[in-house]
């Protein structure tokens, strides 16, 4: 299996999608032109989806209007009972694990915290996970850091990291005059005056930020090295527990996980 199985797995379910799309206009959309073109789409592809079935002897422009309307949604819902299977038949057995190779791993990792992917069941991966999810926070809050869009209470989550740059910093200034005792001293009286709000100082919180996310990321990366356990191994059994359930909505949500990873 290559990369060609995942190409034609997303061009079932992007047909798909276009399918549902059109009905969708169809039922809820008010606007006369989008309406008239997923009409169109409809019988188009659902003419298509006869002939291809009937053969040559069935020729769409015999048909009475009424006639056109009702095989072109017969022909509609055959198109998606036949993409299912091909989605169905691209997902099984060994091509799913295959398939997965493909897709890049940081995207199948986001889905560590998709909802449904816990319907896996899949043990032992708790403590990673929430590892993995402070981490994944910590960069989210310097983005948003970075970009002026944080209220200024989420900065208390990181006001100890603060604390403790700021005591680095102290002390590095100041090695080499005073005794290791009188140092451990500095950086106690430098994380009193931030955490208590003595100091507040943008620089500060600038490195501040950075420490914070170098720690989690290092508390995440040293836990899953000793672990030896992967975020992508459990989105990858997550899925395959997902797809082999005989509950049609778990399937379908594996369908849908491993579509929006490719899909990025």
């Amino acid at each position: 299996m290559n990369i060609m199985a995942l190409q034609e797995f997303v061009g079932y379910m992007d047909e798909l999608r276009e399918i549902g799309r059109a009905g969708s206009t169809l039922q809820n959309e008010d606007d006369s032109n989008k309406k008239d073109a997923a009409i169109k789409y409809i019988e188009t592809k659902g003419l298509e989806v006869i002939k291809d079935t009937m053969g040559p002897d069935f020729d769409p422009a015999k048909l009475s209007p009424e006639q056109r309307k009702g095989y072109a949604n017969e022909g509609i819902k055959l198109r998606q009972q036949i993409l299912m299977d091909q989605v169905g038949n691209t997902l099984s057995g060994s091509n799913l694990e295959s398939m997965l190779n493909e897709v890049k791993p940081e995207n199948l990792e986001r889905l560590a915290f998709a909802k449904g992917i816990e319907k896996g069941e899949v043990k032992g991966y708790e403590e990673l996970i929430g590892r993995y999810g402070a981490y994944l926070a910590a960069k989210d809050l310097e983005e948003r850091y970075g970009a002026g869009k944080v209220d200024p209470k989420e900065l208390e989550n990181i006001r100890a990291s603060v604390a403790d740059e700021v005591a680095k910093e102290v002390v590095d200034k100041n090695k080499g005059k005073f005794s290791q005792a009188t140092l451990d001293a500095m950086a106690q009286v430098a994380r009193t005056v931030v955490q208590t709000r003595g100091i507040e100082k943008k620089d500060y919180f600038d490195k501040g930020m950075k420490r914070h996310v170098a720690e989690q990321e290092r508390e995440f990366k040293e836990y899953e090295n000793k672990s030896g356990k992967k975020i992508i191994n459990y989105v990858k059994a997550s899925i395959k527990a997902l797809r082999d359930d005989p509950d049609t909505e778990d399937s379908v949500l594996a369908r849908e996980f491993i579509y929006d990873a490719a899909k990025k």
